[in-house]
């Protein structure tokens, strides 16, 4: 009796020392439910995050629209092939030039997620692509009435501002 309380007091402190992961096998003590229900919420939170950020990865406008934007700005275009020879080059991948020709970027957007996605975030960045207010909307009766205050903030001028005319000398 006096062995048997010895070795079971042995074994809990020996699966004590075990890191989680290798307490799921061998023993038999945990029942897997039990052991399927610890191991996932340690994980739900990193896995709820990973769906959202997977989920966000998905969000891009089409090419068309993409490609509506950056046709009319050659600086963006060229900032979007920066981008895409960033990313390339992030994932190991070395671009030829004509990886980066204005074809081979049109169809890399119109078959790639990622790209439009990578474009997507570009163009947000410079003010294209935006959600615009509704002007009938509650919210931008808001934005103007703020816009008035800020502009009564500055003060009406009392006396206009006259430049005067340089003196010849």
């Amino acid at each position: 009796m006096l062995l048997c309380l010895a070795m079971f007091v042995s074994l809990g402190a020996a699966r004590g020392q075990q890191s989680p992961g290798e307490q799921g096998g061998g023993g038999g003590e945990q029942t897997p439910g039990a052991a399927a229900g610890q191991k996932s919420a340690a994980r739900e939170p990193r896995r709820g995050e990973g769906i959202v950020a997977d989920n966000l990865d998905r969000v891009a406008a089409t090419a068309e629209q993409i490609l509506e934007v950056v046709n009319r700005d050659a600086g963006l275009m060229v900032e979007l092939k920066r981008a895409i020879a960033q990313d390339a080059g992030e994932s190991g991948q070395i671009l030829e030039e004509s990886d980066l020709s204005e074809s081979a970027v049109t169809e890399r957007l119109r078959e790639d997620l990622r790209t439009r996605v990578l474009a997507t975030r570009l163009l947000q960045r410079y003010g294209y692509l935006l959600p615009k207010v509704n002007p009938d909307s509650e919210l931008a009766a808001e934005h103007n009435l703020r816009m008035r205050a800020r502009s009564n903030l500055n003060g009406p001028r009392s006396h206009p501002i006259r430049i005067m005319p340089r003196r010849k000398r």
